[in-house]
């Protein structure tokens, strides 16, 4: 297949990018960090991340062993350990606490565990089609699942362990946000498109232009309902205005920008595989107004590359 090896991770995540997640960066931050930062140890490959409303980070490990990692807030060693499936990815947490992991079944089946709040396993599991998969909890407890290869987003309803409905999507959707009023937003990597699809609807409603060659990926609504995408061979994050059918701008970023994250105070966060940084955007700005140098692989793409093949 060509594919490259998969690079070893060095087992630590970087907690000021963890951190970044729910907090404002530096009232002076307008040059670039040079601290070194504090890295907090996780067992084999990690790779899915969520912070949860209570201050407590999970982190995924994609190794054959699988399982999440629970970190208290400021703690470098992980409190818990979660049992599920082998080779955990995507990880999603809803607004009850319910935690959604990404896992293989010992027969290699793709599928969704999932975790009831304060549990340190998996009670009951959802399948999936195999290959690739994302996960994204929606602010009304939903569930959203990208699947590239069917060019679908699939809706798990809360409380449920089963896909309610499958919308269609475009051309290998890789990830999905959904806004406060519902709205869900697909970014179609291979047509540099990203699809939107109205609260509760069963198919989009218009399709927004990227660029064919912007190659979009990471994407979030930030709670106003603007809209952030992280381009990655345009090196860019285009910016979606709530109802529009275009992009509003673009703000320049790091190289290869993978994942994006629009905090609460309406910060937003960039991470940066090509250069090994986080770009940071104060609300209400077109600009970076800083930028955090991390460890290898910031957005996990080679682990992202890799996990699509399996």
């Amino acid at each position: 297949m060509g594919i490259n090896p998969f690079r070893r991770a060095i087992g630590t995540l970087l907690v000021a990018g963890a951190a970044a997640l729910l907090s404002p960066p530096p009232a002076n931050a307008a040059t670039p960090a040079s601290a070194d930062p504090t890295v907090i140890d996780t067992p084999g490959q990690p790779l899915g991340v969520v912070a949860a409303p209570d201050g407590l980070l999970y982190v995924s490990d994609y190794s054959p062993a699988g399982g999440v990692s629970v970190f208290k807030p400021g703690e470098t060693k992980a409190a818990r350990q979660i049992q599920a499936g082998l080779f955990s990815t995507s990880i999603a947490m809803t607004s009850d606490g319910t935690l959604y992991v990404l896992q293989n079944s010992e027969d290699m089946h793709t599928e969704i565990g999932v975790v009831e709040p304060g549990a340190n396993e998996v009670s009951e599991t959802i399948p999936l089609a195999r290959g690739m998969h994302w996960l994204t909890a929606a602010p009304d407890g939903s569930l959203y699942v990208a699947s590239p290869f069917e060019g679908t987003v699939s809706v798990v309803l809360p409380g449920q362990a089963r896909v309610e409905r499958v919308v269609e999507a475009g051309p290998y959707p890789v990830e999905v946000t959904v806004a406060k009023d519902g709205t869900a937003y697909a970014t179609n990597q291979h047509a540099g498109t990203v699809t939107v699809v109205p609260g509760g609807a069963s198919g989009p409603s218009r399709t927004i232009d990227m660029g064919r060659t912007s190659s979009p990926h990471g994407i979030a609504a930030a709670t106003d309902g603007t809209v952030y995408v992280a381009n990655v061979l345009s090196n860019d994050v285009a910016v979606i205005e709530p109802g529009a059918t275009e992009v509003a701008r673009r703000i320049r970023v790091g190289r290869e920008p993978q994942e994006v994250v629009a905090a609460p105070d309406g910060t937003v966060y960039v991470t940066n595989a090509g250069d090994n940084t986080v770009s940071v955007i104060q609300a209400g700005t077109d600009r970076v107004a800083e930028t955090v140098p991390t460890g290898e692989d910031p957005a996990g793409w080679q682990s992202w590359r890799t996990a699509q093949w399996r």
